[in-house]
């Protein structure tokens, strides 16, 4: 079981499925699944540590699929808990060093269009550069020389079909939009709670952190539970909180705790205290004043 906010997950029955065809798979082609598709499946989501820790990490994601670049990885969004089977759970693609502007981007709404999405595409790397392009032209990437079964396999076995990927991603992206309240990463934060939303917090507004520290402080007295994660989202993207803002890093960490989300907590705390902060500079440009 693995937690992510007040909620406890086992592990999805599609992911269950797919160890089991990687089993088949190499007792009847001698190849391992994750080699015909070029990525490293974790099918018992067994790498949950301190590893991926890193500024911009999302806090409520489980990784699950991994590419050979460190820190690149596909998870379950948990969106805080709010999920209640991960069968369910959006699925998005993280990046250490984000070659787009963000380090997080929403690839599909679950695991089967996920692998609806693969279909498509025929390569699961070649999948996240082209899921912000989508295009209705057939995929022209070299393929290993048994993805035919693996395709026949997923489509007969697990029932996955083919996604057109330009219009599910139009849609997909349009109805996240209702359901959150909004981020700079464009994922946004799920309503869980009936309270009445505040305003999102700017954080390129202040560009000294005693002001900036103070600011958040105030924001967190006056605004309900999703207003306070986007917050967090955001100053985690902007690559502000580092070692060098320890007051500030105590206090949302202690936030998390009183909201029920430990795994978050400890998460952001490696990812404060484990980071060098001057690649976060050069990521992101210009930072507050220290």
């Amino acid at each position: 079981m693995f937690g992510r906010g007040k909620q406890k997950y086992p592990i999805p029955a599609t992911l269950l499925k797919l160890k089991e065809m990687n089993e088949q798979i190499v007792h009847d082609l001698e190849v391992e699944l994750d080699d015909i598709l070029e990525i490293d499946m974790d099918y018992d989501l067994n790498n949950q540590d301190a590893e991926f820790a890193y500024s911009g990490h999302p806090l409520d994601v489980i990784p699950f699929a991994f590419t050979a670049f460190g820190g690149e990885y596909f998870a379950f969004l948990t969106d805080f808990g709010s999920v209640t089977d991960l069968e369910d759970a959006p699925v998005v693609f993280v990046q250490a060093l984000p070659s787009e502007e963000f380090h997080v981007t929403l690839i599909a709404r679950n695991i089967k269009d996920y692998l609806g999405l693969f279909l498509t595409y025929r390569c699961m790397i070649n999948m996240f550069i082209k899921v912000n392009k989508p295009s209705q032209e057939p995929s022209t990437v070299e393929t290993h020389p048994y993805l035919s079964a693996v395709e026949a396999k997923l489509i007969h076995e697990l029932g996955i079909q083919k996604i057109e990927p330009v219009f599910y991603r139009q849609n997909m992206l349009k109805e996240r939009s209702k359901e959150v309240v909004p981020t700079r990463n464009g994922i946004g934060v799920k309503r869980m709670t009936a309270g009445e939303l505040g305003p999102t917090f700017n954080v390129e507004e202040y560009d000294k952190y005693d002001v900036l520290n103070n600011k958040v402080r105030e924001f967190f007295q006056e605004v309900c539970l999703e207003n306070k994660l986007a917050c967090i989202a955001d100053l985690q993207e902007a690559g502000i909180l580092s070692t060098h803002t320890h007051d500030l890093n105590e206090f949302l960490i202690n936030e998390l705790r009183a909201m029920g989300c430990i795994y978050e907590s400890r998460m952001l705390e490696l990812t404060t205290t484990s980071y060098d902060f001057l690649m976060s500079s050069a990521l992101h440009g210009s930072i507050p004043e220290i």
